[in-house]
């Protein structure tokens, strides 16, 4: 078959367009004819429709503009040579072709499973962003139809495919993607050290309750493994938190996620105490096999996750995980206090379990086989194959 799949390109490479261009290569494998078509999203595009939109109002709202500005672009694309198309991101659903096939793990999460923590936490003008919630909505409600196919990054985002959109169940099935094979294939030597937290440093990832937790334990070190656009606000909290918890003052977890980081620059930081958790920075791929294969176990605190691959790629190092109730897509390969266990969302209660497992070896001896086991299913082979067979019935 010809396939396009088509992308929009904010012109940064993470776990997202590692798994497309992983389902590139196994759908070449089989024989199709494969094309990648991006749209720039960087691009400021000041003609909607018929409508030129001043530059100093595109600015007020440039996630909205911009989000409109795509969804012409993608609805603007020649598609007709191709059996299948292969949507992704938000807005690539936009494309019109009769046999569509979105990938679907998230929408613009903003102004859907995000909206009331944003408002609650970001939002300069929340009547603003009820409008361009509202008007967002809208607009999805014309390009996320039944008359489209979905595969749903996890049982979760499908959920919200049926609850937003009320995409009829029949017409989604379950992509899992799969462990990258230096990882699924890992055969080195394990050890079971210092609880890791891995991933970017933004919202909603909510690193800021590993590093409370970490306080909690403070004979533990915790390695904090990645960085982004708040890696040096993470630093202040982290000082912050280890004075607080030195001089017994309370903090709150939920304030801690949702108001202290976004103001950690007027914190009084004392710069001369020394902190219990390592921030690693940027790791290779080769390092990262490293802090895998020596965790104790991998604390994974974000809230309302798509997918929530680390958990799987922590478990091929048999390491159990720990990750929140409200944790989104994490919790459907959680079985608690098998391979791991699902936390209310606070750091004393990450520190608990981190300190159970750190204090009983025996039963992390089991819980790591179990979640071994776990992870074997998670195949890219397996993966590839179910997806070609699938596109084979459409």
């Amino acid at each position: 078959m010809k396939i396009a799949i088509v992308k929009p390109d904010y012109r940064i490479v993470g776990g997202f367009e590692i798994v497309v261009d992983r389902i590139i290569k196994g759908l070449k494998k089989y024989g199709h004819h494969v094309d990648y078509t991006k749209v720039d999203m960087l691009t400021k595009r000041f003609n909607i429709g018929n409508i030129k939109v001043p530059e100093n109002v595109y600015n007020k709202n440039e996630e909205f503009f911009r989000y409109a500005g795509a969804i012409q672009e993608f609805e603007k694309l020649d598609l007709g040579n191709y059996d299948i198309v292969i949507a992704t991101q938000p807005p690539s659903y936009a494309v019109r072709h009769p046999k569509t096939v979105v990938l679907f793990y998230h929408h613009l999460k903003l102004y859907y499973d995000l909206y009331d923590v944003y408002v609650e936490t970001l939002s300069k003008n929340p009547e603003l962003d009820k409008q361009t919630k509202e008007t967002i909505r809208a607009i999805d409600s014309k390009y996320i139809t039944n008359d489209k196919h979905y595969l749903a990054g996890s049982k979760h985002v499908a959920k919200r495919l049926m609850n937003f959109n009320n995409i009829d169940e029949k017409n989604i099935n379950i992509f899992e993607a799969g462990i990258n094979d230096n990882i699924y294939e890992f055969s080195g030597n394990v050890d079971f050290k210092s609880p890791i937290c891995v991933g970017r440093h933004e919202f909603p990832k909510r690193p800021e309750l590993f590093l409370h937790a970490m306080k909690y334990i403070p004979s533990i070190e915790g390695r904090l493994v990645g960085e982004g656009g708040k890696t040096e606000d993470l630093k202040r909290i982290d000082k912050y938190l280890q004075e607080a918890h030195q001089k017994n003052i309370k903090i709150e977890d939920n304030e801690l996620w949702k108001k202290t980081v976004f103001n950690a620059n007027k914190l009084k930081i004392n710069d001369t105490i020394k902190s219990n958790v390592v921030f690693t920075g940027k790791v290779s791929e080769k390092e990262l096999i490293k802090e895998y294969s020596n965790a104790l176990c991998v604390v994974c605190p974000s809230y309302e996750e798509d997918y929530g691959l680390t958990a799987i790629e922590a478990m091929a190092f048999g390491k159990p995980v720990i990750t929140c109730s409200d944790g989104g897509g994490y919790m459907e390969f959680i079985e608690d206090g098998k391979n791991g266990f699902i936390v209310e969302p606070t750091g004393e209660a990450i520190a608990e379990k981190i300190k159970y497992l750190n204090d009983n070896r025996d039963v992390l001896e089991v819980m790591s086989k179990n979640a071994y086991e776990f992870s074997r299913k998670y195949n890219w082979n397996i993966t590839i194959e179910k997806l070609n067979e699938y596109l084979e019935r459409i």
